[in-house]
């Protein structure tokens, strides 16, 4: 035999539950909401793509909360070690060599010094446009050659002279030797030209115009 009130409450606990989970699987009823599962987009600052967390971003520059911000670009490294600190003073310009001294050319016979700075050549004869500068002073003498030879500094300070082609009339003679025309022979400091017969020049390396 079943009691009345046993079966009485039996029904209305099972009423009872028919209606709280009807309310919550229909959203109605004014039932609890559904906890937030993990993975939904809302939750601790984790965000699924979409932008929404409070504080995940998903590259755009736009936060959670609509506001924009600038990105701060990457310090470059320093300079040292290795290399010069910031706000050091440069290091010092290398002072200037000095360059070498001219080449002297002292005629014997006509009072004339020729000056022949280094990366330069003078021309010796009496062509006025080719040797300018000794051509008023050799003028008399015609035992030289319009165009007889020709004395090259180095940048170096290293002299030359070349018997000019094809050739004077009475050939030119280094220290006793005479010039193979068209070939550059060295000179060497006290050295001795001589154009023709009767005019000379003593050369003079290594030392600044104005001494002896």
């Amino acid at each position: 035999m079943t009691t009345p009130g046993i079966q009485d409450w039996d029904e209305e606990e099972g009423e009872g539950e028919d209606e709280h989970a009807g309310a919550g699987e229909d959203g109605g009823g004014g039932g609890a909401e559904p906890e937030p599962r993990p993975g939904d987009g809302a939750g601790d600052g984790a965000g699924d793509g979409d932008g929404i967390g409070d504080g995940a971003d998903d590259g755009d520059g736009i936060g959670s909360d609509g506001s924009e911000w600038e990105e701060v670009p990457a310090r470059p490294a320093p300079a040292f070690p290795g290399g010069p600190r910031p706000g050091a003073a440069p290091p010092p310009a290398e002072a200037p060599r000095p360059s070498a001294p001219p080449v002297l050319l002292r005629f014997q016979e006509v009072h004339l010094t020729l000056t022949v700075p280094p990366g330069s050549t003078v021309g010796l004869g009496r062509d006025p446009e080719w040797a300018p500068r000794t051509a008023r002073a050799l003028a008399a003498h015609r035992t030289v050659s319009g165009r007889h030879a020709s004395v090259a500094v180095a940048a170096d300070g290293t002299a030359t002279v070349t018997e000019e082609p094809p050739g004077p009339r009475n050939g030119t003679r280094l220290d006793g030797t005479d010039l193979v025309t068209g070939v550059a022979h060295p000179l060497r400091d006290g050295a001795l030209i001589r154009l023709g017969p009767r005019i000379s020049c003593r050369v003079t390396l290594g030392r600044p115009a104005g001494t002896d």
